[in-house]
């Protein structure tokens, strides 16, 4: 009399699993392609994630041809998914700050003398208009926030 071993796992589906691993062949690169179209960082990554969902879906599918379109919607899926994720994570990281190492600080404050002396060095009618011109610009540009006084380097000296 013959007993059954119940000790060995029951085999998987091998024509699912065979025909998933025919599909990763033979599509595999076209899913990276479509990922990098797509504008994914971490493309092999995507194209590995959505022949995984396939391969471990509990409900199989309907039309078991559908299989590439399937994988290829599960590739934008997870693009757009991982873009916007990226996106968000982005906008509430907060920026950190520059700081600034000794050198680069003297070398602006050495620049910073250098403009003032050669500010002094023009006539006020002179140093106050190309003050007020900077000012703009930056104003426009939204870097400077203070209206445009008298020149600051005659303000100094």
């Amino acid at each position: 009399m013959e007993t059954l071993d119940t000790s060995s796992p029951v085999p998987a589906d091998e024509t699912g699993e065979t025909a998933v691993a025919a599909l990763f062949q033979a599509r595999y690169l076209d899913m990276v392609r479509l990922a990098v179209l797509l504008g994914a960082d971490d493309a092999e990554d995507i194209a590995q994630e959505a022949f995984a969902r396939l391969l471990t879906r509990h409900v199989p599918l309907r039309d078991p041809g559908a299989a590439l379109a399937y994988v290829r919607s599960t590739v934008c899926n997870l693009t757009r998914k991982r873009w916007r994720h990226s996106l968000v994570v982005r906008s509430r990281t907060p920026a950190m700050p520059d700081e600034a190492s000794p050198e680069h600080t003297a070398i602006l404050r050495e620049d910073h003398r250098e403009v003032l002396a050669a500010l002094a060095a023009l006539p006020a009618r002179s140093c106050n208009g190309r003050v007020r011109r900077d000012r703009q610009v930056a104003t426009e540009q939204g870097h400077g926030k203070r209206s445009a006084g008298p020149c600051p380097a005659k303000n100094r000296a």
